[in-house]
């Protein structure tokens, strides 16, 4: 992770204190004063036109939670085309409708490049061969039934499902660092690791 030096981002009518990243108009972090927070629904609609989001940008909600004192945080994570773009995640903290704060990481200007992957299925024997196992959970009937009865699915199983996300090398967040890439959630038996893999 390289932090570089802060941008130069968006000033927000009604803000306190605003902290930028190297990577982006986003704030990292920033707080409203007291009284002059925006109506939430208002603001996330201006979200995109706001902070200059690059075209084939978008906030994808993941869930809301709420704590024991009533406030709403709301979590979203950034796409591209639909992708799924990783390390990135925003929380915005609501009372009442109105936005307190905000933090997180997003890219303003996000536009990797879309190379030609290998199948997903050659992926994963990629990823095999990288994390070779005597024995993988997919392959254990025992570890199988188990998971099925666990999560009452009876479609439920250990055996991968390569996901198309962007990825940077060693989390190195700067946005010109990511690649599309595959994710794999790879379990083994024998010898017992469980490996989130890129390839």
């Amino acid at each position: 992770m390289h932090a570089g030096t802060p941008i130069s981002g968006v000033r927000l009518e009604g803000s306190n204190r605003t902290e930028y990243n190297a990577f982006s108009l986003v704030p990292a972090f920033c707080n409203f004063k007291q009284g002059q927070e925006p109506e939430f629904e208002n603001f996330m609609e201006l979200f995109p036109v706001t902070f200059r989001f690059s075209q084939g940008n978008q906030l994808s909600w993941l869930r809301n939670d709420t704590d024991q004192i009533g406030m709403v945080h709301h979590r979203y994570i950034q796409t591209f085309q639909g992708i799924a773009v990783e390390n990135t995640m925003y929380i915005f903290h609501t009372w009442n409708g109105k936005l307190k704060s905000m933090n997180g990481l997003l890219y303003s200007d996000f536009n990797p490049a879309l190379d030609k992957l290998i199948t997903s299925e050659a992926a994963l024997l990629k990823a095999c061969k990288l994390f070779p196992s005597e024995k993988y959970m997919w392959q254990d009937s025992a570890s199988e039934a188990m998971l099925k009865y666990q999560f009452e699915d009876p479609n439920a199983t250990y055996y991968p499902k390569p996901l198309l996300v962007f990825a940077a090398p060693d989390n190195d967040l700067q946005p010109q660092h990511y690649r599309l890439t595959y994710k794999m959630d790879v379990y083994s038996l024998q010898p017992l690791f469980r490996k989130f893999i890129y390839i």
